[in-house]
């Protein structure tokens, strides 16, 4: 018989799908609607969304980074492996 997280994991990639058909729809319904719009807007749309998209992986690839050290220096403060909570 199956683990309890096993069932969690079922069940959130369920809701997981749900969301993706959700989305992939969303953004299909929204591109036919740009096209019968104007066909030269969408396709310069479609032409700066792509430098956005990489311009925006730079920076949260940078973040990323900058997050880790963040909390491989709060992992060793003020006791190995305890981070505590200032309010």
């Amino acid at each position: 018989m199956g683990q309890p997280g096993d069932q969690k994991q079922r069940l959130c990639i369920a809701q997981s799908m749900g969301q993706l058909v959700s989305s992939v729809f969303t953004i299909v319904a929204v591109f036919v609607c740009m096209l019968s719009i104007s066909v030269w807007l969408t396709a310069v749309v479609c032409l700066v969304m792509f430098p956005i998209m990489k311009f925006m992986g730079r920076i949260t690839g940078r973040l990323g980074n900058y997050l880790i050290a963040q909390q491989a220096a709060q992992a060793g403060y003020p006791l190995p492996g305890k981070t505590e909570e200032w309010i």
